[in-house]
Formats: structure tokens, C-alpha cells, sequence
């Protein structure tokens, strides 16, 4: 909404400046191009049924693209004047330099931070480490839907999942559903996990 208001707020502001607005037509077929890819990757992603705001990240360029190819046109004129005065020039050239090395300071302070979803990446990782990778851990059937869960087991361990009770695996893992049952049948284990406890069969059933 914002990058689309400043094009918008671009060309009012063009057109009050005596510029034409229709300098921008020139580049109408290019700028719908880069729209139609970026809706090639939107529409999918609406349809999902794991919805999640990064995984449209990769259309954002493409999407400044064809803002960009319909604006140019219309900011030309101003940034010809602005280059003919060498002050201008060199503000502009400091304010540039200062904005990257303050985004790359942004990106380099993110290294090994978790932003997201910190719990449950710290817990798989650590349930992950006892079971070893490749396996099949039994989940609570109010978990299915936890589609983050089943990611980040499948991410970090290639682990499957599986809701269904009749499947006694060796396994399970539960955050805090199915006591019952997992009091008769499994035994807590005692990793330094935060939410999701793993549950290990009792010796006898494993026999």
C-alpha cells in the first residue's frame, strides 16, 4: 500500500510540477510485465492453506520494478536538475553511502538470531539431537495443524510427524495434550525443552 500511494503521490506531484503524466505510458507494457510476475507469485500463496507473509518476500523487488518502470519517467526531469548541481551531488552521494552501510549494520546484527518462532526452533533442535534424524515421532492429533511444527522438524532433522494413534512409535511428542494416554504408554524424558516435551515408549512395549 505504501510503495503504491508514493507512486501515486509521484504522479499528483509530477502533473503539478507541469510534467506530463503520460511520459509514464512509455513504460506501461514494461511495468506490467513485472505486475504479471508479481501476481504469479502472490495468487499461489493465497491459495495455500499456510499462510505466512515471508513467503512472498521473493516478488518484492519485482514488485519495485514495476513501480519504478511507471515512475521514472515522470522523476527524470528532477533528478536531471538535481545532478547538475555537484552539492546536490555529494549530499546526495553521503546520504546514499549512509543508508547502506546502515542497512548492511542491520543485516550483519541479525546473524544467529532467531526473530521468530524462537520456542519451538530451540525445542526441535534439542528433541532433534536425542532422536537422531530420518524419523517418524508421534504428535497429538491437536498438533496436525501446526504446520510450523512439522517445518521445522522437517528442516532441521527431515523428520515426519504423525497424528494418528493407532501408530505406536517409539516417540512422541506432545505439548501438554494426551496425558493420559502417554502416562500409561510413554515416559518423559528430561530434555531442557521449553514447551514440546518428548516422550519415549516404556522398555516394555518396545519389546
Amino acid at each position: 500500500i505504501i510503495p503504491l500511494a508514493l507512486a501515486l503521490l509521484t504522479g499528483f506531484v509530477a502533473k503539478a510540477g507541469s510534467i506530463n503524466p503520460k511520459l509514464s505510458l512509455n513504460n506501461l507494457k514494461t511495468s506490467l510485465l513485472f505486475l504479471a510476475i508479481v501476481l504469479a507469485g502472490i495468487f499461489p500463496v493465497m491459495i495455500s492453506l499456510k499462510q505466512r507473509g515471508f513467503y512472498i518476500l521473493t516478488v518484492y523487488p519485482l514488485f519495485a520494478l514495476a513501480l519504478g518502470y511507471f515512475v521514472y519517467p515522470l522523476v527524470l526531469p528532477r533528478i536531471n536538475s538535481l545532478l547538475d548541481s555537484g552539492r546536490k551531488v555529494r549530499i546526495l552521494k553521503i546520504i546514499s553511502l549512509l543508508m547502506l552501510t546502515t542497512a548492511l549494520l542491520i543485516s550483519l546484527a541479525q546473524i544467529g538470531r532467531t526473530g521468530r518462532d524462537h520456542i519451538l526452533i530451540h525445542d526441535s533442535k534439542v528433541i532433534i539431537k536425542e532422536i537422531g534424524e530420518g524419523k517418524t515421532v508421534g504428535i497429538c492429533p491437536e498438533l496436525f495443524s501446526n504446520w510450523s511444527l512439522h517445518g521445522y522438524f522437517a528442516r532441521f532433522g527431515h523428520i515426519s510427524l504423525d497424528p494418528k494413534p493407532k501408530h505406536r512409535h517409539k516417540y512422541f511428542i506432545s505439548d501438554g495434550c494426551n496425558k493420559d494416554s502417554l502416562r500409561e504408554n510413554y515416559t518423559a524424558t528430561d530434555l531442557p525443552v521449553k514447551k514440546y516435551r518428548l516422550y519415549r515408549k516404556k522398555v516394555k512395549d518396545q519389546e
